[in-house]
């Protein structure tokens, strides 16, 4: 996991100005080192979740541009890289946000139910 105040160039970080205001460096670090999750907030407009390779990348930021608490949290409204939707998969303990289409669960199955529970929560 990684924990940074800002985030990379390029991923959650446009801001109202239209401009991309992450860190280079970093961007570069975290194509580098992979993690599983970087979790980071600075750049208020750029609130949500983004797929990078296999990192997923959370903008935490909870507060508007105008410094409400008011950014939304659901997790439903990923963006996958390119800007296609996501699905959600859970899988040993870590949410991960994938662009890959969801698979059919079988009706009242386990994995039926869990996905049935997911889209309620």
């Amino acid at each position: 996991m990684l924990l940074t105040h800002g985030p990379p160039h390029g991923v959650l970080d446009l801001t109202s100005g239209h401009e991309n205001a992450g860190c280079e460096d970093l961007r570069a670090a975290l194509d580098r080192v992979r993690p599983r999750l970087h979790v980071f907030g600075h750049i208020h407009e750029g609130a949500g979740t983004q797929l990078v390779d296999r990192t997923l990348c959370v903008n935490a930021s909870i507060c508007t541009e105008e410094y409400a608490p008011t950014n939304p949290s659901d997790r439903r409204g990923c963006r996958a890289a390119g800007g296609g939707p996501c699905t959600v998969v859970s899988s040993r303990g870590l949410t991960i946000f994938a662009d890959a289409p969801r698979r059919q669960a079988r009706s009242g199955s386990a994995s039926a139910r869990r996905a049935e529970q997911r889209e309620h929560a």
